[in-house]
């Protein structure tokens, strides 16, 4: 309990040297603040798991059976011995019925794993939204811990001036808000995908509307760059090529306004361009099964192997 406690306030000592403009390793030690935040509130999950379990060993991989058996026998952990990851958390969490925030989280572990692998420039807003996040995750697990209080894990002024910037934030969007109605330019579905989206630079929120009606452009107000929102779109999916790692991609070339915008909506079975709102069901017409994004057509509704069949019998 006391790593996790640890942890935390680091990653919050952390955020605060970032934020004071002389510090020169300010984008790391946004980076660490994240990491370590994050990292306190898995080592807190953990003592949670020793609590619900009888025999104390639910931190440990059930494949890990020696370093059970030693734990238990001699309270003895065995050097190589590994504890649950991030999904063996989940499963248990989900088999004893303990709320987590399990969206929050897994923003946390994103946001987390694409700072430290892809990128060392972070916006004080994007920071801000996730360590509020953060926030909401400890304030609602602790009441499981009845001998913990708030006030053990956290320092109320710190995070009330960590409040505070990102109302600061909010309201920044608010006034973003209305520049889009002045900025109508945009179809219903691009607008809507822009007002989601992060800088692809600095990962702020704050993103911008401006441009003429054929060239609109998105500017980030904390990094002042500029993009087209097809730019934006596919920021969104560096890694859809990542064919050597057997990866298949997950944008496609749009039949109707032929930009590389074209993203398949599992939930709702079809396939949807960001940029100019064309939709189509992702189900082969002849065999049911679902049509891979590059062979997508406007002509036809049906899979590569079923349309060279189709076209044998003409």
């Amino acid at each position: 309990m006391e790593n996790a406690k640890g942890s935390i306030r680091i990653g919050i000592e952390d955020y605060f040297l970032a934020k004071d403009k002389h510090d020169r390793d300010k984008k790391f030690r946004m980076i660490s603040a994240l990491r370590n935040i994050y990292a306190g509130i898995l080592i807190m999950f953990k003592e949670r798991l020793l609590r619900l379990s009888t025999d104390r060993c639910l931190i440990f991989l059930e494949s890990d059976k020696e370093s059970n058996k030693a734990w238990l026998n001699e309270k003895i952990l065995n050097k190589k011995a590994k504890t649950v990851n991030v999904h063996e958390i989940k499963k248990l969490f989900k088999k004893f019925h303990v709320d987590y925030q399990k969206k929050y989280l897994d923003q946390l572990n994103q946001a987390r794993n694409e700072l430290e692998h892809f990128s060392a420039d972070v916006s004080d807003d994007y920071l801000e939204e996730l360590l509020v996040k953060a926030h909401r995750i400890i304030l609602n697990f602790i009441n499981g811990f009845e001998d913990e209080t708030i006030e053990n894990w956290i320092d109320r002024d710190q995070w009330k001036k960590i409040e505070q910037s990102y109302q600061l934030v909010q309201e920044e969007k608010k006034r973003i808000e209305e520049e889009y109605k002045n900025f109508c330019f945009f179809p219903e579905q691009l607008e809507a995908r822009m007002k989601h989206s992060l800088c692809p630079n600095c990962f702020s929120s704050l993103l911008s509307p401006t441009g003429k009606k054929d060239d609109p452009v998105m500017e980030c107000r904390y990094c002042k760059k500029k993009y087209s929102p097809i730019e934006i779109i596919q920021s969104e999916h560096d890694e859809h090529y990542n064919i050597k790692n057997g990866g298949d991609p997950t944008l496609g070339i749009c039949p109707q306004c032929d930009e590389e915008t074209l993203e398949e909506d599992g939930d709702e079975m079809i396939f949807k361009c960001d940029n100019c709102g064309y939709e189509q069901s992702n189900c082969c017409e002849c065999c049911g099964s679902s049509i891979p994004i590059e062979e997508v057509s406007e002509d036809d509704n049906y899979c590569g192997p079923c349309r060279i069949m189709l076209n044998k019998d003409d």
